[in-house]
């Protein structure tokens, strides 16, 4: 008689065994970026990059014909750089936050730099992601990734692609929210991104905003969202 139980578990373990393994290919491989496209990753125009390089900032590859490639790791790590050293910011997170976790940020495996930076006192819009696209409420960070390890031992277990946490407290309720548009923040959020750096005059007045608007109970959205996109797929 067959074990279909015994079948399903090795395939299982198979199928992590090689999950790992390309990952493992995925975060290994080179990606290499032209000088326009290496810019545009990091908003900011060629000419800068150009003088980042001639100060050392950052070291490209060059070709035997002289043009400059960027490994998309440079990049990124450039890109956390730029992030950290303000006390205000925009953090990005999925919209199921506000049901799953509330009571912590998280930030993925490849933003450590950024986590680290998180420091209490920190104060940080929050953006909600699809399906709701809008800045809902502030917080201020209470801890460090220090800290949200000790309190959350199972984060990386749980969530291994979100393994560094923080602790906060959250200044405003749940608001009907602004749009990025509406905010006035010109940034359009990408896979990978988690947090935007902001100075203290256009965060105090999205903050402002807010703070006029009434509640919202974006989790009963949420709920109302989720049950209509089911009725219609079927």
């Amino acid at each position: 008689m067959v074990d279909t139980n015994r079948q399903i578990e090795e395939i299982k373990g198979r199928l992590k065994i090689i999950e790992q393994k390309l990952e493992i290919l995925t975060e290994n491989r080179e990606i290499y970026l032209t000088l326009d496209v290496a810019a545009n990753e990091l908003g900011k125009s060629e000419l800068t990059v150009r003088r980042w390089v001639q100060e050392g900032k950052v070291s490209p590859v060059l070709t035997s014909k002289g043009q400059m490639l960027f490994t998309l790791k440079q990049i990124t790590e450039l890109s956390e750089e730029l992030q950290v050293g303000s006390s205000y910011g925009l953090k990005i997170l999925y919209a199921n936050w506000t049901r799953e976790a509330p009571e912590r940020i998280a930030f993925p495996k490849n933003r450590y730099n950024i986590a680290k930076s998180m420091m209490p006192g920190m104060l940080c819009l929050v953006y909600l992601t699809h399906p709701i696209k809008r800045i809902v409420t502030v917080t201020e960070i209470t801890g460090t990734i220090e800290t949200g390890a000790k309190r959350w031992p199972d984060q990386e277990r749980e969530y291994p692609r979100w393994p560094y946490v923080v602790p906060h407290k959250q200044i405003l309720g749940l608001k009907e929210g602004l749009t990025l548009k509406e905010a006035g923040i010109d940034f359009r959020p990408r896979p990978g991104d988690t947090y935007l750096k902001l100075d203290e005059e256009t965060f105090n007045r999205i903050v402002n905003t807010l703070k006029e608007q009434p509640d919202y109970d974006w989790c009963k959205w949420l709920e109302m969202y989720s049950d209509y996109c089911e009725s219609n797929t079927r």
